[in-house]
Order: C-alpha cells, then sequence, then structure tokens
C-alpha cells in the first residue's frame, strides 16, 4: 500500500510540468484568458490530488515503519534475554542500550526508507529522462552530460562518511554508557565528592562527540554541495541553450519551463539517491553494530524433555566446565550430590568455582564436561525453560523493579492473590511493609536488607522444588538471618532441595550437608560439624572466619 500510494503520487507530480505547459503556451503565449480558469482549475486539482496522496502515504508508511520497528527491537531484546551471563559481563549497558535503539532505528528506517526511495527514485529519474528527450534532446543531452559527475562526487565521500559514521555511534554508546553507570553509582559519586570529576569526564566525551559530529555535517554537506553544484552547472547550461532554440524557433516558451520542471524532477532524485547512497552507508554500520549481538549464540537454549521430578537428587557427575579462552576449568570433575528435600552449603574462597556451579544449576551454562542428573534425567537433556520454572534463586544483589512490592514479589506467580503475596512477605520477615509501596529503580528506595527479604518472599512465592541462595542473607543482621531460616526450614519440606551458596562459613553451619570447592575441585563434602571436627579445609575456613571475632573482644 505504502508503494502504491507512492507511485501514485509520481504519476500525479510528472503530469504537473505538462499542465504547466499547457497553461504558458494555450493561455499567456496564445493570448486566450477564457481558457485560464479550466487550465487553472486543472493545475489546482493535480496539485490537491498530488498532496492528498503524498499525505496519505506518509502516515501509512509512518504506521508501517514504527510497527517494523518496534517487530525489529522486540526481535533482538527476546535475543538478549537468550545470552549467557558472560556476554552481559563484558558488554557495556549503555552501549547495549544504544544499539538496541539509535543503531537499529537507524539501520531499519535506512532499510524501509531506503528500499522504497530506491525505487521512486529510479522510476522518477527514468520517467523524467524520457520526458526530457520527447521535449528536447539536444537539452536532454546536455543535462544527461552532468550526472556522472555526481557519482563522483559519492564515491570520494563514501570512505570519510563511513569511518565517521562508525565513531560517531561508537561514541554515543561511550557516553550513554557513561551516564547509566555513573546514576547508578550516585552514591559513591555524593560520598567521595567526584563531583568535578565525573563533570570534567563527561564533558570530554561530549566534547569528542560534538567534533566528529560536527565532521559528519561538513561530510554531508559536501555530499549535498557537490552534486548541486554539478547539476546547477547543468542547469545553467540548458537555460543558455533553450534561450537560443526559443530564438530559434524549435523550442516555445512553454516547453521550456516545462523542461526545466521535468529537470528538477530529473535532477531531485539523483541527488536523493546520492543521499541514500551516503545515507545507506552510514546505516550499515549501525546494522554491523545490531548484528554484533543478533550473532552471538544464544546461551539459553530451548527445547528438550519435561522435568519429571524436579525434587529428586541433585548428583553432579564428574562435571566440568571450561569457560571459552580460559587456561583452566573452572570447574574440573566435579562429583558429589544435593539430597533431596535438604539443605546443602557450598563454600570456599573466591574463584573456588562457585557462581559457575550455581549458573550450570540454572542451566544457564551447560557443562563442557561430565553431567548434572535431576534423578533418572540428565540436566542438559531438558528443557531449560520448564527447568528454570521450579527454580528460585535469591542473590546477594537482590534485583528489584520500578515496580510496587507486590508486583516484585508477584513476578515470580503473576496470578497469586493479594493474601498470598502477603503471606510471603511475612515468612521473608516483612510483615509490617506495605505491598502498595514503590520500590524505585533498582530497589533504591529500600534497604538492602528489605531488598534481599523481598527477593526471598518473591522465591517463596513460587515455592520452588529447587531453591538456590547465593549469600542470600549477607545484608542482614544475625537475628534476621536467624527469622530467614526459621522461614525457609519451615515451608521446606522433603519435597524441596535447598542450594546455598556462601562465604559467611557460620551460615554454612545452619545446613545439612557442605561441599567445600578449592581451584574447581571438591576439597571436603560431609555434614558441617563433622568436618569442622575432622579439622581440614572447612575447619580452616570456619577458624579464619572465628580470628576477626576473637581479636575484636577486648
Amino acid at each position: 500500500m505504502v508503494g502504491l500510494a507512492a507511485l501514485v503520487s509520481t504519476a500525479v507530480g510528472l503530469a504537473v510540468p505538462l499542465a504547466a505547459k499547457l497553461l504558458v503556451d494555450t493561455v499567456a503565449v496564445a493570448n486566450r484568458p477564457d481558457r485560464l480558469p479550466a487550465t487553472a482549475a486543472l493545475l489546482f486539482a493535480l496539485g490537491f490530488a498530488a498532496l492528498a496522496v503524498r499525505t496519505g502515504g506518509q502516515a501509512l508508511h509512518a504506521w508501517v515503519t514504527a510497527k517494523v520497528l518496534f517487530d525489529v527491537r522486540l526481535s533482538l531484546f527476546r535475543h538478549l534475554q537468550r545470552l549467557p551471563r558472560t556476554f552481559f559481563a563484558r558488554s557495556r549497558t549503555g552501549d547495549l542500550l544504544s544499539r538496541l535503539t539509535a543503531d537499529v532505528a537507524e539501520a531499519q528506517s535506512a532499510l524501509a526508507d531506503g528500499t522504497l526511495g530506491l525505487v521512486l527514485g529510479l522510476l522518477a529519474v527514468a520517467t523524467s529522462a524520457v520526458a526530457l528527450v520527447w521535449l528536447s534532446w539536444q537539452l536532454a543531452l546536455v543535462s544527461f552530460l552532468f550526472a556522472p559527475g555526481l557519482a563522483v562526487a559519492v564515491r570520494l565521500i563514501r570512505p570519510r562518511a563511513v569511518a565517521l559514521a562508525k565513531d560517531l555511534r561508537e561514541q554515543a554508546g561511550d557516553a550513554m554508557s557513561f551516564l547509566g553507570e555513573s546514576i547508578g553509582g550516585m552514591a559513591e559519586i555524593q560520598a567521595f565528592g567526584l563531583f568535578d570529576r565525573m563533570n570534567a569526564r563527561y564533558r570530554g566525551l561530549n566534547d569528542r562527540f560534538i567534533g566528529t559530529l560536527m565532521a559528519q555535517q561538513a561530510t554531508s554537506a559536501a555530499g549535498e554541495g557537490l552534486p548541486a553544484l554539478f547539476l546547477g552547472a547543468g542547469t545553467l547550461c540548458v537555460i543558455a541553450l533553450g534561450a537560443a532554440q526559443i530564438e530559434a524557433g524549435s523550442l516555445t516558451w512553454g516547453g521550456l519551463v516545462a523542461f526545466l520542471a521535468y529537470q528538477w524532477r530529473f535532477h531531485g532524485p539523483l541527488r536523493g539517491l546520492a543521499a541514500l547512497y551516503l545515507r545507506v552507508q552510514r546505516a550499515r554500520v549501525a546494522l554491523g553494530r545490531v548484528l554484533e549481538i543478533a550473532d552471538v549464540p544464544a546461551g539459553l537454549a530451548q527445547g528438550g524433555a519435561v522435568p519429571a521430578d524436579p525434587a529428586a537428587d541433585l548428583c553432579l557427575d564428574a562435571l566440568t566446565y571450561r569457560y571459552p579462552g580460559a587456561g583452566g576449568a573452572a570447574l574440573a570433575d566435579v562429583t558429589a550430590t544435593f539430597p533431596g528435600g535438604r539443605v546443602t552449603a557450598v563454600v570456599g574462597a573466591s574463584g573456588a568455582g562457585k557462581s559457575t556451579l550455581l549458573h550450570l544449576l540454572l542451566k544457564v551454562l551447560e557443562p563442557t564436561g561430565g553431567a548434572i542428573r535431576c534423578g533418572d534425567q540428565v540436566l542438559a537433556d531438558l528443557d531449560g525453560d520448564l527447568w528454570r520454572a521450579r527454580v528460585a534463586v535469591v542473590g546477594q544483589d537482590a534485583f528489584l523493579f520500578h515496580d510496587t512490592i507486590a508486583e516484585n514479589v508477584r513476578l515470580a506467580r503473576p496470578e497469586a492473590t493479594d493474601a498470598e503475596v502477603h503471606a510471603a512477605l511475612q515468612a521473608a520477615g516483612l510483615p509490617n511493609l506495605d505491598p502498595a509501596t514503590v520500590v524505585g529503580e533498582r530497589g533504591a528506595r529500600l534497604s538492602g536488607g528489605e531488598r534481599q527479604r523481598v527477593s526471598l518472599a518473591r522465591a517463596l512465592l513460587r515455592d520452588p522444588p529447587l531453591l538456590i541462595l547465593d549469600e542470600a542473607t549477607a545484608a542482614l543482621d544475625p537475628l534476621a538471618e536467624d527469622a530467614v531460616w526459621e522461614a525457609i526450614r519451615r515451608r521446606a519440606g522433603a519435597r524441596r532441595t535447598t542450594v546455598l551458596v556462601t562465604h559467611r562459613i557460620h551460615t554454612a553451619l545452619r545446613a545439612d550437608e557442605v561441599l567445600v570447592l578449592e581451584a574447581g575441585r571438591i576439597a571436603e563434602a560431609g555434614s558441617p560439624h563433622a568436618l569442622a571436627a575432622r579439622g581440614g579445609s572447612f575447619a580452616r575456613l570456619l577458624a579464619a572466619a572465628d580470628a576477626p571475632r576473637a581479636e575484636a573482644r577486648p
């Protein structure tokens, strides 16, 4: 429909110069004022028809473009949700947002407008060229001789335009990333008085962006000015030669007026095609940045078997994981069991492999060796979405959306009633917190402990067969931690397996079983009190945790 409207608008526009020729030759030159009303009415009708068709076509084009733009962004957003955690660890949020918004918009706009503009431009050039030759082949030849200069000028400008477009996109991503990080770290900026330093950094990024933008504007001006110079010279030659033809009687004044009108319709699309060529080159840079994300293999694979008994024992069978490009394995030949219905703590120094193990249990990473089994099923064979639907994670950095407490808790189970949400909050130790309270972006209006408890309430509302606690009580005082653990124990039962990942060794004493990781391998496994009495790795970690407490005593 958009293309049809544009074609009709082009056809009507082609008729306007002929009507102008009729007005000049049959009214002005022939001195027939009686023909003026009919001829003027024809010109007005053609102009109104062209305006109506063009307006309708632009409105339709805007609607189609907006819809396509959203669909492209939604597709890329869906792909981002499937990418591995390692991708986000090495990516900047601001740069990703820049690619998802500005880069997608430029690439999509150039593709949508460019395809239609190319077809219509070529059609306008071809039809206008035929009309020029029909009116005067000599003048047409003069007009055509200046056209190749346009192509030469555009080809000379192209490399500079592409390089500047790439720099501008990267600098926009840098600036957006800096602003995002600064807003997220505003507490640190205020605490350390970094106002002048941060302002200077932002000014530097902005000055660099403006310098590149001005260079791009100068290049764009040259891209428009040089073609106009070539084509303007052709127009002057046509006027001079046309005047000579009128003097010789081989061309009428109306014919010259019509020829100049068609020449404008010939030169205009040519200049438009030149600008479109440079725009497409800039859009290729934006598209390349978008495809860099689209080409990243999805980390969360879809499809597979349905989990039969997620509450069964989780068994690690020679589990191994090696990050791409890493020298050694993050986990190597780990064999252990997380008994169903019990709490198993995973402890160890930083870098021991605890986070990697957690990601493997969540199926956001897949083992590079060995396997994880849930009962008789291999975790790698299960549908990841269905598996994660039966798992809840409470992390140290509890993420909350800018919404009410109730809606943040209800993310775990959207159909939950207000009574169920209140019960989950009560179980997490927040009986007096108003569920209608808006938490702010990332939960900024709540304390760290409150954020963790809201996250815990969300997990308890899901009531999952597998509960993973990743430093989930790190922001709580000892009394609050006792209350939370009482709630977890009370709501656990035989059908829930709980995995506790922690650096707080005394928290691990609450578990039924403990796995001690060292350099990606199991150093010890057993009940916490038995390991503490054995005098091995767990006992040393416990002693190290007790040392600061002893030193703090008077």
